[in-house]
């Protein structure tokens, strides 16, 4: 058997990775796509690009759906947890707060971003209350769209990690998707504008995908 990795995960199929880049994989008929996250690792055969078994879990991060009952699985084996809010109407400490229950729950770091301090009159202010939140949490103020933001967070960019993104529409979580996997990159998400009153955006990206990091090769990002 060989190892690969959970790129996406779709309504009747599933994409990987492995040490070579975008793989096959073939899912049995009688397994439900809703048992994999993105993330997750599984062995393969190496004829038949079969997908025999899911691997352990490190960590799995999962929430509970709109409307619904039950645990939605949004990422596993994650390392570190970017919780994205912005310096404007979006940022919610109460919000902020479910995240980190989630986050220490799924058994990862969290960290939050704060997207478009450049807009911000002060920065700090919204980066002293998000500090509060949680002993030594650690909360990062940048412009999503400048080169710096990859400087900013290279400490939890190492070989190996994988750092999902999550928060509000209209954040940038994209926008730092595009800016981390560099200009080369042929998977760009789609970005969108925001309404100015209340700072609410509409989800441009509505799937989860696994995306390499420009900033050290090896590490991975993905975007919720």
């Amino acid at each position: 058997m060989i190892p690969r990795r959970i790129a996406s995960v779709h309504r009747a199929r599933i994409e990987a990775i492995d040490v070579t880049g975008p793989v096959g994989l073939e899912f049995p008929s009688n397994t439900s796509t809703g048992d994999y996250a993105v993330g997750d690792w599984a062995l393969a055969d190496p004829l038949t690009d079969m997908l025999i078994r899911r691997l352990g879990r490190k960590s799995v991060f999962q929430r509970r759906p709109e409307g619904g009952r039950g645990q939605q699985l949004v990422a596993a084996n994650i390392d570190t947890l970017l919780i994205v809010t912005s310096c404007n109407a979006d940022f919610n400490l109460a919000r902020l707060e479910r995240y980190l229950i989630m986050t220490n729950q799924a058994g990862s770091n969290p960290v939050i971003v704060l997207t478009k301090a450049d807009t911000a009159e002060d920065a700090g202010i919204f980066q002293t209350q998000a500090e509060a939140l949680q002993r030594d949490l650690s909360v990062i103020a940048l412009n999503g769209r400048s080169a710096d933001a990859v400087s900013l967070l290279r400490p939890w960019c190492g070989v190996g990690q994988t750092l999902p993104l999550v928060g509000s529409s209209g954040v940038g979580k994209s926008t730092m998707v595009n800016t981390m996997t560099g200009p080369e990159s042929d998977a760009k998400q789609k970005t969108g504008t925001i309404r100015e009153y209340d700072a609410q955006g509409r989800h441009t990206t509505t799937a989860r995908s696994l995306h390499a990091i420009q900033a050290a090769a090896g590490s991975s990002i993905r975007r919720e």
